[in-house]
């Protein structure tokens, strides 16, 4: 019954208008049919496939060299020791290694605490996320160490070592440039 349908649909008649399929059914014999299946399934599967094929080449990327956190901070709820961080970007095609610096500074600077809109901190995935696949992460990069503390054994000389950046003075105490250890009062 199926075939014969097939077979009527191809069946066209002459009229005043031209050429027409008898039954108005479409004017589609069997090969035909299948053909435009065939396409109709392609076209189906790409826009299916394609997108998943764009989001598995966007990799992260971990942006070069580190962001330097001046002193402790926070922005909202996130606490962020001083020190270096790595900043990556989540689809470098989206947002640059730059503009989530750049975006980071901000964040930073921002007296409140408060992200501006559209931007939020997700705990789950540790990322700062804004609209259209733009998202970044920082990571802390740097190791123990630095700073002054609770004393110890060394000796009148305060734990760690600073960096003076040109020669310097103090009244008559005179502090070269470079790194040097501060001797304490005890």
């Amino acid at each position: 019954m199926h075939n014969m349908r097939i077979k009527r649909c191809c069946t066209v008649v002459r009229s005043r208008a031209g050429l027409r399929p008898r039954g108005g059914a479409p004017a589609f014999c069997g090969w035909q049919l299948r053909r435009l299946t065939c396409v109709l399934i392609a076209a189906a599967a790409l826009m299916v496939f394609v997108p998943a094929a764009h989001a598995q080449t966007t990799a992260p990327q971990a942006c070069p060299g580190t962001f330097q956190v001046v002193n402790n901070d926070h922005i909202g709820n996130l606490s962020l020791s001083a020190g270096p961080y790595v900043i990556t970007v989540q689809d470098p095609s989206v947002l640059s290694c730059a503009e989530a610096s750049s975006l980071f500074t901000r964040f930073l600077e921002d007296y409140d605490g408060n992200l501006p809109k559209p931007w939020v901190y997700e705990f789950a995935t540790h990322q700062f996320v804004g609209s259209g696949g733009q998202a970044f992460s920082v990571a802390y990069a740097g190791g123990g160490g630095g700073g002054g503390g609770g004393g110890g054994g060394t000796g009148g000389l305060c734990p760690g070592t600073f960096q003076v950046l040109h020669n310097d003075s103090i009244g008559s105490f005179k502090v070269p440039a470079g790194r040097t250890t501060s001797p304490s009062r005890g």
